[in-house]
């Protein structure tokens, strides 16, 4: 349908403003980013998008990422979400949960619910991790659409996840007080007070907005000993192959202390390096949401 992809950027958004939040940002105009990365070599570009993910600056991460016409497009589908009118319960829908955090005593309605639930994950996490994990294995080795290197990387990384979970006191009440307050006292801060505020946004104050949220959620992922930025920061890249438009780079990130590498197939397109497997995807989800806007079209000549 028509929305489709402009409701998921929104879904996405929305979940993240329903975390935390500060003022944003002046951010780098997308054309000034797609102009610089037309210069840059396959190692630059997958570097620079590393840096645009750990500085949080969604609007960068995009316009690294995705070609002009795509980035447009989604700016075009998010003004033309927007616009649609917002119905009662979509607004009563995100009073209720954007007040569950934000409102005053959030945080302790919100831990008297979920004491009793911690207290019974924390008995049942020391059996279910290794099953949890042994499963999580058996999928990747079974999985059709990695590579044997990608499932060679993606199981390191999921030891070294479980690893950390393990250890992460997942279960700690004091633990979960200190990320709701983040999240609490970020959401308080933020100039949204009804989805008529979000609707207002256009795309770019939308982003910078998102960009906050980004780092907010690495704030609350380190409280639990686990450092995003930290991974991110470490990686190494390195051209292993270049051939007209079609190049190999590998990267090596340190992840729970061990060296992940990862190899990365690169394509050419109107002077810039991009992703080939994030290209092929975002076709797949192009074609997916015209799909659905065919069938949405087709339904309505019908009635």
């Amino acid at each position: 349908m028509i929305k489709l992809k402009s409701l998921a950027l929104a879904g996405a958004v929305l979940l993240a403003l329903a975390a935390c939040g500060k003022k944003e940002e002046a951010a780098e105009a997308p054309e000034q980013v797609q102009a610089a990365a037309k210069e840059m070599s396959p190692v630059d570009t997958l570097t620079a998008t590393n840096e645009a993910f750990k500085s949080n600056d969604l609007g960068k991460l995009l316009a690294m990422a995705m070609p002009a016409d795509k980035l447009a497009e989604m700016r075009t589908d998010w003004d033309k979400n927007r616009a649609e009118p917002v119905t009662d319960e979509e607004r009563q829908e995100f009073a209720d949960s954007w007040g569950k955090i934000t409102k005053d005593g959030a945080v302790d309605e919100l831990m008297a619910e979920a004491e009793p639930q911690l207290a019974q994950m924390g008995a049942q996490l020391p059996a279910m991790m290794p099953m949890v994990q042994g499963m999580a294995t058996m999928a990747v080795q079974e999985s059709e659409d990695l590579t044997a290197e990608q499932k060679t990387a993606v199981s390191s990384a999921m030891t070294g996840l479980f690893g950390w979970a393990q250890s992460a006191d997942l279960a700690s009440p004091d633990l979960l007080r200190q990320a709701l307050t983040i999240a609490h006292e970020k959401g308080k801060g933020l100039d949204i007070n009804s989805i008529d505020d979000v609707r207002a946004m256009d795309f770019d104050q939308m982003l910078g907005k998102a960009s906050v949220m980004m780092g907010a959620a690495k704030g609350m992922l380190d409280v639990y000993g686990l450092s995003v930025d930290d991974m991110v920061g470490s990686m190494q890249a390195e051209q292993l192959e270049m051939e007209g438009d079609n190049a190999k780079v590998r990267t090596t990130y340190t992840m729970f202390g061990n060296p992940i590498s990862y190899d990365t197939e690169m394509v050419k397109l109107d002077g810039r390096w991009f992703s080939k497997d994030s290209m092929d995807s975002l076709e797949k989800m192009t074609a997916s949401a015209d799909d659905g806007m065919d069938g949405e079209v087709d339904e309505a000549e019908v009635h």
